[in-house]
């Protein structure tokens, strides 16, 4: 209607860790932007209006989280809505809706590489190394069925898996030592434990149940 400006309330998409039950976190630099304050301090040690916070979280690729918890050292109050997963963060005049994101992996065969995902943000992204010729890994829509921080193959002489999550049968996502860019596995889907350690991050992250699509 001509005369009259509206104002949409802005939507945060929430992440959340499986070591880390009942925390809610969001990306910090777009939290700070929806609440109109201004984020200072250093890459590593950010400030919001000169106060740091002490438990911040990165996504794989260096992104800063914060728990939404900790937004109360600013003065935000904070209701939560179990029904829909959803938080609404007030500070001043400034109102933000949190949405918990659903979380969903992808493996890509052709591109030997893996996305995980919560709602729109990309939590991580990595090569992996899929079933050779003969060990072929399946495609098709599994879950995140059980995790071990170390699983021994039933099937391949004790061979240890670290980080070890199971989507089908002796199908597991897990740490190696050696993940080319080419498949190389007998079937499960290698990723790096090397350099930041995708393999430990994913492992942290993911949910039992979260869907995964091997295609």
């Amino acid at each position: 209607m001509a005369g009259k400006a509206f104002c949409q309330t802005p939507v945060v998409t929430g992440v959340d860790f499986a070591d880390d039950p009942g925390k809610l976190y969001v990306p910090l630099r777009g939290m700070v932007s929806a609440m109109g304050l201004n984020l200072g301090g250093t890459e590593d040690e950010p400030t919001v209006e000169g106060k740091s916070f002490p438990r911040l979280r990165e996504l794989f690729d260096g992104t800063k989280l914060v728990a939404l918890d900790d937004l109360g050292a600013l003065g935000a109050k904070l209701a939560w809505d179990k029904a829909t997963q959803t938080a609404t963060v007030v500070l001043a005049t400034k109102t933000v809706t949190v949405h918990r994101g659903v979380k969903r992996a992808e493996i890509s065969k052709a591109h030997q590489e893996l996305r995980a995902y919560q709602g729109d943000i990309l939590i991580l992204q990595t090569h992996v190394s899929t079933g050779r010729k003969g060990h072929a890994t399946p495609s098709g829509s599994f879950a995140a069925y059980s995790k071990e921080r170390m699983h021994y193959s039933r099937l391949y002489d004790d061979a240890p898996m670290p980080w070890a999550v199971e989507i089908d049968g002796n199908v597991f996502i897990h740490g190696f030592t050696s993940v080319p860019r080419r498949p190389a596995s007998h079937g499960c889907i290698r990723m790096p434990l090397r350099g930041k350690n995708a393999a430990r991050y994913f492992w942290h992250w993911v949910s039992i149940g979260t869907p995964v699509k091997v295609g």
